[in-house]
C-alpha cells in the first residue's frame, strides 16, 4: 500500500499549521495577558481561515486536490469553529437556559457584526464538508497507485474512506448545520427565541442589570470564565493532535520551512504573538509612547492601570 503522493504544502505545511496553531492558542492566552490585543487576533485568525476556505473551495471545483489534503484543510480552517462544540453540547442540554450558557463567560467579547460574520463563515465551512463528506471524497482524484489508502482522525487511526468513518462525519456535520443554522437564525433576529427560554433570558438580563447598577460582579464569572478558556484550550489541542497524527499516518513530507509560503504566515503570526507578551510586560512603556504621541494634546487625559486580573488597561478621557 505505498503512497506516491507525499503530500500538500501549500495546504498544510509546517509554517502554515504553526501559524494556525499559535493564532488559535493565542486567542484565549491573550485574554489573560494582554485584552486589548484579542480583536485584531480574532481577526487575523479569521483572514487565515477565510484564505484556507477559499483555497479548498477553488481547488475542489477544478478538481486539483486530492481528498485527504481537504480533509486536513477542513481541520484547520474549521479548527476556531471546533472550540464552540463544548458550548453547544452545554446549550442543549441546558435546553437554551442562559445560566447553563458558556458562551456567555468570555473576558473579551465578539462586536455582534463578527460574530455574524463569523457564524456565516462557519456554515459556509460545513456545507462544503457536507459536500465533501457525501460527494467529493469518492469524486476528487486520488493516488495514482491503486493499493494506496490514505489515513484519517477519529480518535484512532481510521482510513479516511471507511463506510463508518464517513458515515460519522456525515452524521456530525449534519448535527452542526442545523444547530449552527438555527444559532444564525436566531441571532438575527429571523427565528424568535422559544417562550421558555425567552422568559429565562429576560430574568438573567434582570440579574445582571441588578449587579452593574451595584458595580459588582456574577459571583461565579471568573471561575466560568476559567473553565471556558480550559475547554478552548483543550479542544484546541484535539485538533493539532488530529492534523499532525493524519500527516505522520500518511507519511506526508511537509516540514519544509525554507519556502516562502511557509515562512511569511509564520512570522505574521509569530510577530502578533511577540506583540502581545510585549503588551503584557511593558504596558507602561506602551503608555509613554501614547503620551508622546498625545503630548500636543492638552485637553486629553490618560491614565494607565492594571485590571483586577493583572491585564493592562489604558483608559481616555477628552474634556469637552
Amino acid at each position: 500500500m505505498t503512497c506516491t503522493y507525499k503530500g500538500d504544502p501549500q495546504t498544510y505545511g509546517l509554517g502554515l499549521r504553526l501559524a494556525f496553531y499559535l493564532l488559535w492558542f493565542a486567542v484565549p492566552i491573550a485574554a489573560y495577558l494582554a485584552r486589548s490585543e484579542v480583536p485584531i487576533l480574532r481577526l487575523t485568525r479569521a483572514f487565515f481561515t477565510g484564505g484556507m476556505f477559499l483555497s479548498l473551495v477553488v481547488r475542489a471545483s477544478n478538481a486539483a486536490i486530492v481528498p485527504v489534503d481537504v480533509y486536513l484543510g477542513l481541520l484547520l480552517a474549521s479548527g476556531p469553529y471546533w472550540v464552540d462544540l463544548p458550548v453547544m453540547l452545554v446549550r442543549v442540554l441546558g435546553m437554551g437556559s442562559p445560566w447553563w450558557d458558556l458562551g456567555r463567560w468570555v473576558r473579551v467579547r465578539e462586536t455582534r457584526m463578527f460574530r455574524r460574520v463569523v457564524g456565516l463563515g462557519g456554515i459556509g465551512i460545513l456545507c462544503f464538508g457536507m459536500w465533501f463528506w457525501t460527494n467529493g471524497i469518492n469524486t476528487l482524484p486520488r493516488d495514482p497507485n491503486p493499493t494506496c489508502q490514505t489515513w484519517g482522525f477519529f480518535f484512532t487511526k481510521s482510513a479516511l474512506n471507511a463506510s463508518l468513518f464517513v458515515a460519522a462525519n456525515v452524521v456530525f456535520t449534519i448535527l452542526l448545520l442545523i444547530y449552527s443554522t438555527i444559532w444564525l437564525a436566531v441571532d438575527l433576529g429571523i427565528l424568535p427565541l422559544p417562550r421558555w427560554i425567552a422568559k429565562s433570558e429576560k430574568r438573567f438580563q434582570k440579574l445582571m442589570k441588578r449587579l452593574d447598577q451595584r458595580d459588582e460582579e456574577f459571583a461565579w464569572k471568573g471561575e466560568l470564565e476559567f473553565i471556558k478558556t480550559a475547554l478552548d484550550i483543550a479542544v484546541l489541542t484535539v485538533v493539532v493532535i488530529a492534523v499532525e497524527l493524519t500527516i505522520q499516518w500518511n507519511n506526508f513530507d511537509v516540514n519544509d520551512l525554507s519556502r516562502a509560503d511557509q515562512t511569511i504566515p509564520l512570522i505574521v503570526a509569530s510577530g502578533l504573538v511577540v506583540h502581545v507578551l510585549y503588551v503584557w510586560v511593558y504596558p507602561y512603556h506602551i503608555m509613554e509612547i501614547i503620551e508622546d504621541i498625545s503630548a500636543d494634546l492638552p485637553e486629553v487625559e490618560l491614565r494607565e492601570k492594571r485590571g483586577s486580573d493583572g491585564s493592562p488597561e489604558v483608559s481616555v478621557r477628552v474634556e469637552a
